[in-house]
């Protein structure tokens, strides 16, 4: 407006708040709070547990980050394109079993590495030096502590990868912070933060 303040539709109010019918087939696992706090904790929350419920908190607003990772538009035009294809084969052609992937995972394990998320998202809320949270760029130092112990551990996998090229060696690594969620997850965390740059950075 004439007096510069941001102005933000219906629409834009709702980012980062719930998620979007389709974002269950996005190309990355999704799990409700309830499965990751089972798949971290191996045992159900406690209600009347401060500890447990904010855990539970934590991990929605993470499943929420990694669902806005990607636009309304995108996600709507992928359903779209889902419903479609899955209907018109079904009309024309005869596909008896396992029509469609089975995308519940039975095993009771963090395999998309959510409690490393909590550790990013919890990392997010301090204090910033500029505003009132810290920026992005010094959440992501989280993310790398975590990698760097995993693969100095037993983790470590030592397999090269790519043509070996540049100053440091590249190697596969099993940290989950390498997989997609995580990495979906991280995208989502920037988006929703953003970014406040300052003069001579």
């Amino acid at each position: 407006d004439e007096e510069g303040d941001l102005m933000m539709d219906d629409q834009d109010l709702e980012r980062y708040r719930r998620g979007r019918n389709g974002d269950h087939i996005m190309g990355v696992p999704f799990s409700c709070e309830l499965c990751h706090f089972r798949n971290v904790n191996l045992r159900d929350p406690l209600l009347d547990s401060s500890k447990d419920v904010y855990t539970l908190t934590a991990m929605r607003r993470a499943n929420i980050d990694v669902c806005w990772a990607r636009e309304p538009s995108t996600v709507r035009a992928n359903l779209n394109r889902a419903r479609r294809d899955f209907f018109e084969t079904e009309e024309h052609c005869t596909i008896e079993h396992q029509s469609l992937p089975f995308l519940p995972d039975p095993d009771l394990k963090d395999k998309l590495g959510m409690r490393h998320a909590l550790r990013v998202l919890q990392a997010s809320l301090r204090s910033g030096r500029y505003t009132q949270n810290v920026q992005f760029e010094t959440v992501r130092k989280t993310e790398a502590w975590i990698g760097n112990m995993h693969d100095a551990g037993e983790g470590y996998r030592g397999t090269p990868v790519g043509d070996g090229g540049g100053l440091e060696d590249k190697r596969g690594s099993s940290c989950e912070t390498r997989g997609r969620w995580f990495r979906r997850f991280m995208r989502g965390v920037k988006l929703r933060m953003g970014q406040v740059r300052y003069q001579n950075e």
